[in-house]
């Protein structure tokens, strides 16, 4: 038998140029999507986002059980300072209470008794309750 080099084996028209083979295999495997038809893959929003629902949540319970209520009061309260005026019987953060003389800027001058002419000056802030002239038996 003769034999022949790549040359030769093509002008003879006996060579025909075909891909090799590979050694391995390939077998392609089933993704899970196609193995599990009947569940839809989870992409969007929801999927992303899960997790963070419960944390988000907690932070509106929270503002409303207790900052809410805490920004209301602190309404009412500067809303009640606003409003005072000469004359007026309150309470101080100290417990003192006393009827209003002058109001300054920033502070009230408050007359605690009435024989010794006895007055202190306090911030406004430190108002805490207006006596109504109901709430008064004096």
């Amino acid at each position: 038998m003769k034999r022949l080099n790549a040359q030769e084996i093509i002008a003879e028209g006996e060579y025909t140029e075909q891909p090799q083979e590979a050694s391995a295999t390939y077998v392609e495997q089933p993704t899970d999507a196609e193995n599990n038809e009947a569940q839809p893959a989870q992409t969007g929003f929801m999927s992303s986002y899960a997790g963070c629902l419960p944390i988000i949540m907690m932070f509106g319970v929270v503002y409303l059980l207790m900052i809410r209520p805490q920004q209301k009061q602190r309404k009412e309260h500067q809303k009640m300072i606003d409003s005072v005026v000469i004359g007026d019987k309150v309470v101080t953060q100290a417990g003192i209470i006393g009827k209003i003389t002058n109001i300054k800027d920033n502070t009230i001058i408050i007359k605690i008794d009435e024989n010794t002419n006895t007055k202190i000056e306090v911030t406004r802030a430190s108002i805490v309750n207006k006596i109504n002239k109901d709430e008064n038996n004096d």
